[in-house]
């Protein structure tokens, strides 16, 4: 069989890692450092906090190592009994912990601003 030079697609999984609709995601947010992206729509805020988190702590193997991807929840704005998830590679969760926040916060008005992913 020839060699053939290819650079993989951005949804390539690495070193046998299995494949999963994750490290595709995780993929195509590392194709797109410093970007924000909508990953996920949860039913309640619960699962929406436990996937936010499990993407910036790293506790998913395809966002690994903790940090390297930020993520925020919000409510989903057609609908405000579901929540959207949104990460992204190289940036910050909102929270100065690095844990996951909602990227919606109240400015000097006090109003609450609507988050830009």
């Amino acid at each position: 069989m020839a060699v053939q030079w290819a650079t993989p697609p951005v949804n390539a999984i690495m070193g046998g890692e299995k494949h999963t609709k994750w490290g595709e995601v995780a993929g195509m947010l590392r194709a797109h450092p410093g970007e924000w992206a909508k990953v996920a729509e949860r039913p309640n805020r619960t699962s929406a906090v436990s996937l936010a988190n499990s993407i910036s702590s790293g506790k998913r193997p395809e966002f690994e190592p903790a940090g390297a991807f930020g993520s925020a929840y919000a409510p989903n704005e057609t609908d405000p009994t579901r929540y959207d998830v949104f990460a992204g590679f190289g940036v910050k969760s909102p929270n100065s912990n690095g844990a996951a926040a909602s990227p919606a916060y109240a400015d000097d008005d006090g109003e609450w601003d609507d988050p830009e992913p």
